[in-house]
């Protein structure tokens, strides 16, 4: 017999087409009106071999007597059921006298199809007993002597659990003595289902163990029965808070045994299997715990894709505050005992190590260290050049360390001389202090310091160094000393093999970046937005499923919030304990100005696909990329009023989910992402483009590409990155330096990075 849940759909009820004529079977459809009804069936043949008159009313009483004992009868929906069966043995059979067994087999199948599936098991026990009774009563000796050996191997059995004979090994790695009440106490305690449920669920597990002969058991295989029983009763909701994860054997062995085989690593190593282990069972974790079936679908199907699953229980991005140390000293509140504010340096640089180990430790995405040339310069005040120079090296030692271990470099900010945000602003530095002087005193220093970082990079082979983010101002065209700068900036490009530089230009308000005002960020959701131009006929239909989709990723947020929220409830007794309020240490951040982020994916293969033309082919292609990119704003905000949540537009960054996007979207529109769809060189696998740029092999040149990528960069600035590859190390960097200065002053390009051909990928930015 199949799985009596194979014909439900996962709400638990029948297929759409389940209620129209003909959902018994395949075959009770007409395909002409003309044609004739099945003749109906009258007679039935007996077990004996005599017929006897096909009576309707009889299905209905059998089926209504199982439906009783499940707490599901209902006379009206028996009788219904009843010509069900009637119908389907009609078309079946075509007047023709069918046998006991065959209804029999008619009203198991009518029952599953319906979506009565509990109903279907009882008449199915019913019916075997029914056949084990009238075996014995034709003098079945045989049949008699079988039930006489079950009956008395059941009870030897029982006497052994009695005896304490049957034991189950526990996770802990102990044996215990069989006892059933323990299925009953977990299952009122974990899914909070009735007693008297729980006792019959945990009664016909024992039955079912007594049957298997299995000893000793493991607590697995016990919670897989229940499972297994959970799901047959229909109660999927219990069976859900009841599952246990992790990870298959045949999986974990090949991760463990091989894990280059199934996972990108840098490095294989014990540690590396134990951590790709551990995402595997959060990943399990948030699709069954943290999400709906809704989100689930969405993301399994290749609408949307919810990143970092494997970290669910973390943070996304954050800019680590570094004056944190100055002021409160090194380690998290909670998570360790503070130091004292740092003396000196030095102490201030061993405390930074301990303090970005346990940062790490709670996000998911690249942690930002922003402007460490300007928070330390107050104290290397007393610093010669060599000092300078060996601080320069410990503080890149300290946050690049492990850096090839993690899913998401560390990121290091730097801009020239102090930032504006800082100007103003009191100094502090050794011993939480310097006289009253404000971070702009120590412009000079700062500079100085800045200059010793990037001469760590020029020199620098190595793919240990956080990855290097330049804030480029206005300042930098117009003050002299300017230029050079971007010399030296095009020199480390070409030398450590890439650089991003940010554009500090106005920011619209609608834009706004949840890193802005370094606010965290709590959740990307990448939008597929390929596969809403396969499913639309017309712009019209293309925005509307837009907003369906960014409705579908706000709800998305709304959940991850929720609980993110439940996690930190738990204070101190939970895993953001370093959250937690405390009357001498403000928390690290603040969860209520979190931002969540709705980013779009493979923009350029949605334009292609709905008008035939890329980007950079037509000005129609780049203003329906422009009104996709507006559409999608206009949607965050609606979904933040709705929500109350700061929900932010933004390109994908990382190339996370463009593969699986291109790879999911073949089987329902086959022709439509193979045209669109670019093509890696060397594996053959299909792929769309990162976010909202120009695929990186378009014929146009860098500064044609800067301007049409910042065209649409200024509507939709959060995640962009416009790459440039730079031909070798014999470019020239003063032509890099001329180009940097035409993007800042011809385009409204906000993210560039500048990468040298050829260079490692572990430099590169990546998830």
């Amino acid at each position: 017999m199949t799985d009596p849940e194979e014909h439900l759909t996962e709400n638990g009820f029948p297929p759409a087409d389940a209620a129209r004529e003909g959902a018994y079977d395949e075959q009770l459809r007409f395909d002409s009106p003309l044609m004739r009804p099945p003749a109906l069936v009258r007679m039935v043949v007996k077990r004996d071999g005599r017929e006897e008159p096909f009576d309707k009313n009889k299905i209905a009483a059998a089926i209504l007597r199982a439906a009783d004992t499940v707490g599901e009868g209902d006379r009206d929906r028996a009788m219904s059921l009843a010509s069900g069966v009637t119908i389907y043995l009609s078309k079946r059979f075509e007047g023709r006298a069918p046998t006991v067994a065959q209804v029999q087999d008619a009203v198991e199948k009518v029952l599953l199809e319906m979506g009565h599936a509990r109903t279907a098991l009882a008449f199915a026990r019913h019916r075997r007993k029914r056949t084990r009774v009238a075996r014995l009563r034709q003098g079945d000796l045989q049949n008699l002597l079988d039930e006489f050996d079950e009956a008395q191997w059941e009870q030897r059995l029982r006497d052994e659990i009695q005896q304490g004979a049957l034991f189950v090994r526990t996770s802990s790695e102990t044996l215990s003595g069989w006892d059933r009440s323990r299925i009953v106490e977990a299952l009122v305690r974990e899914t909070r289902l009735d007693r008297a449920r729980a006792e019959s669920i945990a009664l016909e597990v024992e039955t079912q163990i007594l049957s298997a002969g299995v000893s000793p058991l493991t607590t697995a295989l016990v919670r897989e029965l229940v499972d297994a029983k959970l799901a047959e009763q229909g109660l999927e909701e219990f069976r859900r808070r009841h599952m246990r994860i992790g990870v298959p054997l045949y999986d974990a062995e090949r991760i463990i045994c091989t894990p280059g085989e199934t996972e990108r690593v840098c490095r294989q190593d014990p540690e590396t299997t134990d951590r790709f282990l551990a995402q595997r069972v959060k990943r399990e974790y948030a699709l069954t715990q943290v999400f709906s079936e809704r989100i689930v679908d969405a993301h399994v199907f290749g609408d949307l894709h919810l990143c970092g699953l494997g970290y669910v229980d973390r943070f996304q991005g954050f800019s680590a505050p570094i004056d944190f140390l100055a002021r409160y000293g090194g380690g998290l509140p909670g998570v360790s005992n503070l130091a004292a504010p740092p003396q000196d340096l030095e102490s201030l640089l061993v405390q930074l190590g301990r303090f970005r180990a346990q940062v790490d430790a709670h996000f998911a995405g690249p942690v930002t260290w922003k402007m460490p040339h300007a928070y330390l310069s107050p104290f290397l005040d007393a610093a010669d050049a060599q000092g300078r120079q060996r601080a320069a090296h410990i503080l890149l030692f300290v946050l690049g360390t492990d850096a090839p271990q993690r899913a998401a470099k560390p990121e290091l900010t730097l801009t020239w001389g102090i930032p504006p945000h800082l100007t103003h602003r009191r100094a502090r530095g050794p011993a939480n202090t310097v006289e009253g002087r404000t971070y702009a005193d120590f412009e000079p220093l700062a500079h100085r310091f800045m200059e010793d970082i990037l001469a760590i990079y020029l020199q620098a082979n190595a793919t240990s160094l956080p990855l290097l983010r330049f804030v480029v101002g206005p300042a930098l065209f117009t003050r002299n000393g300017g230029r050079a700068i971007l010399v030296r900036l095009a020199e480390t490009a070409l030398a450590y093999g890439c650089i991003e530089l940010e554009f500090d230009r106005p920011r619209d308000g609608a834009a706004d970046s949840p890193q802005g005002d370094d606010r965290p960020v709590a959740q990307v959701v990448n939008l597929n937005l390929a596969r809403m131009a396969f499913r639309s006929q017309h712009e019209t239909e293309l925005m509307e499923n837009l907003d369906a989709l960014v409705d579908l990723a706000a709800q998305a947020h709304q959940e991850k919030c929720a609980f993110l929220e439940r996690l930190v409830a738990l204070r101190a007794l939970g895993p953001f304990v370093f959250l937690a309020d405390s009357p001498a240490h403000p928390p690290l951040l603040d969860v209520s100005k979190a931002g969540y982020a709705i980013a779009v994916d493979g923009l350029s293969e949605c334009v292609e696909a709905f008008c035939g033309e890329s980007l950079h082919e037509s000005e129609a292609a780049l203003a329906l990329a422009v009104r996709i990119l507006t559409r999608l704003a206009e949607g965050c905000r609606t979904a933040s009023d709705r929500t109350g949540l700061t929900i932010v537009p933004a390109q994908a960054r990382y190339e996370s989910s463009i593969r699986r996007f291109a790879a999911l979207d073949l089987r329902p529109f086959p022709e439509e992402a193979r045209r669109v769809a670019k093509s890696d060189p060397i594996t053959q696998d299909i792929h769309y483009t990162v976010g909202a740029r120009l695929a990186r092999d378009v014929g146009c040149t860098p500064s044609e590409r800067a301007a049409l990528e910042g065209e649409l960069q200024a509507i939709v600035s959060e995640g962009a990155l416009t790459r440039i590859e730079l031909p070798g190390m014999d470019a020239s960097p003063e032509a890099i330096a001329s180009f940097v200065e035409t993007a800042w002053r011809r385009t409204k390009i906000r993210h560039l990075l500048l990468e040298r051909r050829g260079a490692p990928a572990a430099l590169l930015p990546h998830e």
